[in-house]
């Protein structure tokens, strides 16, 4: 399966997060 891609876009959306926060 693709679970690198998941991971790359939960890792991005979380980084995407943490900087809005900041």
């Amino acid at each position: 399966m693709h679970f690198i891609f998941l991971h790359d876009i939960l890792i991005t959306v979380a980084d995407a997060e943490t900087q809005k926060t900041t």
